[in-house]
C-alpha cells in the first residue's frame, strides 16, 4: 500500500478481486514481517456504530485500534483543553482534524457499505473480496474529498496539515500507533493538486496519531496542561458518582476543580463510613513517565493505614489535606490520562486504570460497590501476578468470572488475562446506535455524556444524566461533593 501511494501516477486499470491473493503474496515477499504484525481481528465494520460530533452523528470504521469509540471521546476531551491554544498557533484545532477525518470516514462507509456481503463468516477461508467491493472502492477513490470537509478555513487547514506529497509519505513498519504518521491523504505530482485518502482501515489509527502529535505540540503550555488536568479531574469525579454519592475533594474554581501536578490524591470516594477509595489522577498532554519520584501517594497512604490502623489518616490533596477517620479501610487507585491510548501502570498493592477504562467501568458496572471491590482485589498483597495488557481486560474478566479474579482452593502463582476484551465497548455501541441517533434528533446530550440507561420492556429507553455542581455548590474541604440524583431526560 505504501509503494502504491508513493507512485507518481495512478493507473486506470481496475484490478479484479481474484488478483487480491496474488498481490498480498507479493507484499509478503517484500515485507515478510507483515505476517506477524496483526495480533487481533478488528471489529466488524458492517456493524453500525454512531458517535456524536456537534449536532451530527457519524458512523465509525473500527480499523486497527482497540477502542474506536473511546478514541473519539478522548480526542474531543483533548480538543476542549487545547484548541484555543492550537487555533492561535496553527489556525485549526483537534476538533477540526477529528471532524474532517470522521466526516470522510462516514462518507466512505456510505459509499462502500452497499457492496459489503451479509451474513456471518465461519472462518478466514470463508472471507472473500467481491467484485462489487472492488468497484465500490474504485468509485470511492474517484470521490476524493467531499466539499463539505473544506467548508471552513479551519477544516481546510486541518486537512492540509494531514496531507503530504506521495514521495514524502512515511512508512514505519511496526510503529505502535500509526505506520503512516499523521497523514490521512497523499498528493501525487501531475495529478492536478488533488489529494487521495489512504484506505479506510488505516484512518482511525492515523487520526489518533494526529491528535497526539497536536497535543505534543502544545505540551509546553502550562495553560493547556492545566486545562486538560481540570477536565480530566472533572470526568473522573463524574465517573466516581456512579459508585458513590460522597466524593470528597478540593474546592472547585469557576473553570473547574483544583488540580496539582504534584504527588497528591485528587478524590476520595466513600463507600460507607469506613471504606474509602483514594483516587490519584495523573493527567498530562504528553506523558513519557509519571511526573514524580517514588510510589504514588495514594498507595503510601493505603499501606500506612493498613499497617497502623489506630493512627489518623492524612490525605494530601490539591492545596489541602483531608483527615479520614481512624480505622478507615483505604483502597488506592491510579487514574492515568493523556492525549492517546495508554496502558496505566499497576503497582503491587494498587490498581492502575486509564480515564477511558474508568468511564467504561462506570458504564458497565452492575453495583455501586463494583469499582471499590475490583480495586480492593487488585490491591491484595497476596494477589497472583497478572499479565493482562489494558486494565479493561482484567475488569471484563473479573465481571464475567463472578466478580473475582480466581475461584479455587488455591490461588495460582501467575495469571494471564486474554487481550482485546475491550471490544465489549464496540458491541455496546452497536446496540445503542439507534439511541445515539434519537438523542441527536431530540438535541439531548450524546451517549458519552449519559450516565445511565434503563431499557424498559416496552417503549423507548430512559436515560439519566447527573447534574455537576457549579462553583456555588462547592464548599470547604470538610464538605462533601454529592451527585444529584439522576433525572430522566
Amino acid at each position: 500500500m505504501h509503494a502504491a501511494a508513493q507512485l507518481g501516477t495512478r493507473s486506470n486499470r481496475l484490478v479484479p478481486a481474484l488478483e487480491l491473493e496474488r498481490l498480498l503474496a507479493a507484499c509478503l515477499r517484500d515485507e515478510p514481517g507483515l505476517v506477524t504484525l496483526e495480533d487481533f481481528v478488528a471489529s466488524d465494520p458492517r456493524d453500525i456504530v454512531l458517535v456524536r460530533l456537534g449536532d451530527n452523528v457519524v458512523r465509525l470504521f473500527p480499523g486497527n485500534v482497540e477502542r474506536p469509540v473511546a478514541d473519539v471521546d478522548r480526542a474531543l476531551l483533548v480538543a476542549d483543553a487545547i484548541d484555543d491554544v492550537l487555533v492561535a498557533r496553527l489556525g485549526f484545532g483537534v476538533r477540526d482534524l477529528v471532524e474532517a477525518a470522521l466526516g470522510y470516514v462516514d462518507a466512505a462507509i456510505r459509499a462502500m457499505a452497499p457492496s459489503w456481503p451479509e451474513g456471518d463468516f465461519i472462518d478466514e477461508a470463508s472471507v472473500t473480496l467481491t467484485a462489487a467491493e472492488v468497484n465500490a472502492a474504485a468509485e470511492l477513490v474517484t470521490l476524493g474529498t467531499p466539499s463539505e470537509l473544506s467548508k471552513s478555513p479551519r477544516l481546510a487547514r486541518a486537512l492540509e496539515w494531514a496531507t503530504c506529497d506521495a514521495a514524502a509519505l512515511p512508512y514505519m513498519i511496526g510503529h505502535p500507533q500509526s505506520p503512516f504518521g499523521r497523514f490521512l491523504r497523499v498528493r501525487r505530482p501531475n495529478h492536478g493538486g488533488r489529494a487521495d485518502w489512504l484506505p479506510l482501515a488505516f484512518l482511525p489509527e492515523i487520526t489518533g496519531f494526529g491528535v497526539t502529535e497536536l497535543a505534543a505540540s502544545v505540551a509546553d503550555s502550562p495553560e493547556a496542561n492545566r486545562r486538560f488536568a481540570q477536565l480530566v479531574a472533572a470526568q473522573v469525579r463524574h465517573a466516581l458518582w456512579r459508585f458513590s454519592t460522597t466524593v470528597i475533594g478540593p474546592n472547585d474554581f469557576p473553570d473547574g476543580p483544583a488540580v496539582t501536578p504534584g504527588n497528591a490524591v485528587q478524590w476520595v470516594a466513600m463507600l460507607g463510613p469506613r471504606r474509602a477509595l483514594a483516587v490519584q489522577v495523573v493527567a498530562r498532554l504528553h506523558l513519557a513517565a509519571l511526573p514524580f519520584d517514588g510510589p504514588p501517594v495514594a498507595l503510601s497512604i493505603a499501606d500506612a493505614a493498613r499497617a497502623n490502623p489506630d493512627e489518623p489518616i492524612s490525605v494530601p490533596m490539591a492545596g489541602r489535606t483531608l483527615q479520614l477517620p481512624t480505622g478507615t479501610e483505604v483502597v488506592p487507585l491510579l487514574v492515568l490520562a493523556t492525549a492517546g491510548h495508554v496502558m496505566a501502570p499497576s503497582y503491587k498493592g494498587m490498581a492502575g486504570i486509564s480515564l477511558d477504562e474508568l468511564r467504561w467501568a462506570a458504564t458497565s458496572a452492575d453495583e455501586d460497590s463494583d469499582l471499590f471491590m475490583f480495586c480492593r482485589e487488585m490491591a491484595r498483597p497476596d494477589r497472583p501476578h497478572l499479565f493482562g495488557w489494558e486494565t479493561i481486560n482484567v475488569w471484563e474478566w473479573w465481571r464475567a468470572n463472578g466478580k473475582i479474579l480466581f475461584v479455587g482452593g488455591e490461588d495460582p502463582a501467575f495469571m494471564s488475562i486474554a487481550p482485546h476484551l475491550g471490544d465489549a465497548e464496540w458491541k455496546r455501541a452497536v446496540h445503542l446506535a439507534g439511541l445515539e441517533r434519537a438523542l441527536a434528533t431530540l438535541q439531548l446530550p450524546a451517549l458519552r455524556d449519559i450516565d445511565g440507561i434503563d431499557h424498559a420492556s416496552s417503549g423507548p429507553p430512559v436515560v439519566y444524566h447527573w447534574r455537576s455542581p457549579g462553583p456555588s455548590d462547592s464548599g470547604d474541604m470538610t464538605d462533601v461533593t454529592e451527585a444529584v440524583p439522576g433525572s430522566a431526560l
